[in-house]
């Protein structure tokens, strides 16, 4: 994605006969191609590919009045539509620079379609790249990642970072002591592990930098601590319902399985979109809730489980719950820890969307409605490896923190792969495993349809030691339940 300087220029398996997911089929390798052609014809002329960005994003009322349409005081104003669908929250910040004034002689209009050029420029280098590394390694080329146009080609990198990403989740850990001894456990083990991943890549580091990054690290620790014992109320924000033992270290994962398709049962509802709100662990912990509550629906049928409509079309918890009601004295679309919500869901529930309808905001005002303990038993820390991760996932979704860079946010198919990780630092997003296949694990992010393969993406799997995709197994931060 274009920077802001690139514009100038033991637990039994719930279920044991699954249907399992294979790797990369012939559509996709077709529809991968058809991204690539995208974006290779709009390189052959992007003021034409601007404009049908901007109608396919904005329809075409709000395309022309981006074009030049109706000003007031030298600047061009929002369409009545545009002003409407943002007041009823249906328009998300990064949509929404598009519609506004557009400035003296279109030069902020100007400026969007640099940006989306040099994202172009970006997207189309970075499949060069993807085929090529995967030539060169022998692997095939349909697994390539592919990146392309999606609702956030207008931006530039700190532009979608402040509109979608909360904060660092390193920043946020402090916040609330989740487990008292507990949590300072979890924090050795976490430093424990940054150190072993950061081992290779500070070897040539200059030994002052490295004090001076000590001594930093210090600082944000004591803040951390204080900030623990300065929060108010503390107790009343959580139940302590952390296991301290992995429970599913007996199971022996099969080789693919995949929620969406469980004996032709989705236990997944549809791919949401959280908009200008920093709230995907909020959405990630939701996916997980979403599968146990189908589970126990369909065990309410029985024998007529399969008969009916399908469940997942019916569940759609509240997201918003957890944004209102966990600290008020906070702003969570600034960014929370999943564990915070998958504590919250054990002890006090969680809302139906019909309840507490999503706002993308924090309201700081939990509703007076009722809520469903899903017969949640209690949350867990991951295993960071792939074994640890498919035993949690074949029990129910799993909630995971990686780090969304720039370029991720072109993302629109293929697998992401290993890469050296960067520790737990570095992770700013959380995202949902629902499965897994020979090659990779199947991700759901909450960045809608428009973005990655219908709103999913694939993560490698079997990196080598010190290596992932994204930073997914860094530690401290995935997160499953237990019911």
């Amino acid at each position: 994605m274009a920077t802001d300087d690139d514009v100038g220029q033991n637990a039994p398996l719930l279920f044991s006969n699954n249907t399992p997911t294979g790797a990369t089929s012939a559509a996709d390798a077709s529809d991968a191609d058809a991204v690539r052609r995208e974006v290779a014809e709009a390189l052959a002329d992007p003021a034409a590919a601007f404009e049908r960005y901007l109608a396919q994003r904005l329809g075409e009322a709000d395309a022309a009045l981006a074009r030049g349409g109706t000003s007031t005081g030298g600047n061009l104003t929002m369409s009545p539509a545009a002003a409407a669908a943002h007041a009823a929250g249906a328009l998300p910040p990064g949509l929404l620079v598009l519609v506004p004034a557009m400035g003296s002689g279109g030069a902020e209009r100007a400026r969007r379609q640099a940006i989306f050029s040099a994202n172009l420029r970006e997207a189309s280098a970075l499949n060069a790249a993807a085929l090529r590394d995967a030539r060169d390694k022998n692997q095939n080329p349909a697994d390539a990642p592919v990146y392309g146009l999606t609702d956030y080609s207008h931006l530039t990198r700190d532009e979608f970072r402040r509109m979608y990403l909360g904060r660092p989740f390193a920043q946020l850990r402090d916040r609330v002591d989740m487990s008292d001894a507990d949590a300072e456990a979890d924090a050795d083990a976490e430093a424990n592990a940054d150190a072993d991943a950061d081992a290779d890549a500070d070897a040539d580091a200059d030994p002052a930098e490295d004090g001076r990054a000590t001594a930093a690290a210090g600082a944000d620790a004591g803040v951390g601590r204080r900030r623990r014992l300065a929060q108010a109320d503390v107790a009343s924000l959580q139940c302590r319902k952390k296991l301290r033992t992995f429970p599913h270290s007996k199971v022996e994962p099969p080789a693919a399985f995949d929620w969406r398709d469980v004996n032709g049962t989705s236990y997944v509802t549809p791919v949401r979109n959280q908009q200008g709100c920093g709230a995907c662990a909020s959405f990630a912990v939701v996916v997980t809730l979403e599968a146990v509550s189908i589970a126990r629906a369909l065990a309410a049928r029985g024998a007529a489980a399969a008969e009916g409509p399908p469940v997942a079309d019916a569940v759609d918890l509240a997201e918003q719950d957890f944004l209102d009601c966990w600290d008020p004295s906070t702003d969570e679309c600034e960014g929370a820890m999943p564990s915070w919500y998958a504590d919250r869901a054990v002890c006090k529930g969680v809302a139906s969307e019909r309840d507490v309808p999503y706002a993308a905001r924090d309201a700081n005002a939990c509703a007076a409605v009722a809520r469903d303990t899903l017969g949640l038993e209690g949350w867990f820390q991951v295993p960071v490896t792939d074994k640890g991760l498919k035993q949690s996932v074949v029990h129910a979704p799993v909630t995971i923190a990686i780090l969304a860079d720039g370029a991720f946010s072109m993302y629109r198919g293929g697998v992401i792969p290993c890469r050296k990780t960067g520790g737990a630092r570095g992770v700013d997003h959380a995202v949902s495993v629902v499965g897994w296949d020979e090659a990779s694990f199947h991700v759901k992010n909450s960045w809608g349809v428009r973005w990655g393969d219908q709103g999913y993406v694939r993560l490698a799997s079997g990196c080598a030691k010190g290596q992932s995709a994204l930073n997914m197994l860094t530690g401290g931060y995935n997160v499953g339940v237990t019911f």
